[in-house]
C-alpha cells in the first residue's frame, strides 16, 4: 500500500520542480503546458535555452537580439524591420529619412491643430451668433420696450440748437411674428409745439411678418417718460 501511495497511484500529490505548485501525478503533463516557470528556449534560436515561461514576452521585447522590431519612427511612416542590430543599422544609416518624416508627422500635427483652432473659432462664431439672436429676440419680443438715453441733457441742448432735433430707438417687434417698430423723439418738440413739449412718435418699419399681420397699425401704444431731468 505505501508503494501504491508513493510511486504508483496516478492520484498521488507531487510538487512541480518548475514553480513549487502541488499537483496530482496524472495532471503533471497538462500542468507542464501551462507552466508558467516552466523553462522553454528561445523561439528565434538565440542562446538562451531556458526561459521561464513567464518570462518570454519580456525577453523577446526587451532582450533577444534575434528578435524581429519595428522600427522605432514606424509611427511616423517608415516601413522597416528588422533584428536589433539591423534596426541600430538601419538607424545610422537612415537618418535623413526619419527627419523628414519627423518634419511631415510635424506639419500633419500643425495641419490638424489647425483645422482644430479653425473648428475652435466657429464655434466660437456660432455662439456669439446665436447669443446675439437670443439677445435680438428677448430685445424685440418684449411685451414692453426700454429706451434709456444717455446724456439727454446734450441732446436736449442740440435740438434747441436745431443740430440733431429727432432721436431714433433700435427697431423691435410689438410682439412675437408681430410689427416691427422703432420710437423716435423729438427733444425740443415738433412744428408748433416746438420748444414746449416733448415729442415722441411710433414708427412704422417693414418687418418679416408685414404679410400675416392686419393693415392699417390700429394699435394702442403707450409711451411713458422715466427720471426725466428738468431742462
Amino acid at each position: 500500500m505505501e508503494q501504491h501511495l508513493t510511486s504508483d497511484c496516478p492520484r498521488r500529490p507531487v510538487v512541480c520542480q518548475f514553480c513549487q505548485e502541488k499537483i496530482e501525478m496524472h495532471n503533471q503533463p497538462a500542468h507542464v503546458e501551462v507552466c508558467k516557470r516552466f523553462l522553454i528556449p528561445c523561439p528565434n534560436g538565440c542562446k538562451r535555452k531556458e526561459i521561464p515561461r513567464e518570462e518570454l514576452t519580456a525577453h523577446l521585447e526587451c532582450d533577444c537580439p534575434l528578435q524581429v522590431i519595428s522600427c522605432p519612427f514606424s509611427e511616423q511612416g517608415c516601413q522597416f524591420r528588422g533584428k536589433k542590430r539591423q534596426i541600430r543599422a538601419h538607424l545610422d544609416n537612415e537618418l535623413m529619412l526619419h527627419i523628414l518624416l519627423l518634419r511631415d508627422a510635424v506639419q500633419a500635427f500643425h495641419n490638424l491643430l489647425d483645422l482644430q483652432m479653425q473648428a475652435v473659432r466657429d464655434s466660437q462664431a456660432a455662439v456669439k451668433k446665436m447669443q446675439l439672436k437670443l439677445q435680438r429676440c428677448e430685445t424685440f419680443f418684449e411685451p414692453s420696450f426700454v429706451w434709456k438715453i444717455d446724456g439727454y441733457r446734450e441732446k436736449f441742448e442740440e435740438a434747441q440748437q436745431g443740430r440733431k432735433t429727432t432721436l431714433f430707438s433700435n427697431p423691435f417687434y410689438s410682439h412675437r411674428h408681430g410689427y416691427r417698430v422703432c420710437l423716435s423723439i423729438c427733444p425740443n418738440g415738433e412744428q408748433r409745439h416746438r420748444g414746449k413739449y416733448l415729442a415722441v412718435f411710433i414708427c412704422i418699419c417693414r418687418g418679416e411678418y408685414d404679410a400675416l399681420l392686419s393693415w392699417p397699425f390700429s394699435h394702442p401704444v403707450r409711451a411713458l417718460p422715466l427720471h426725466m431731468p428738468s431742462v
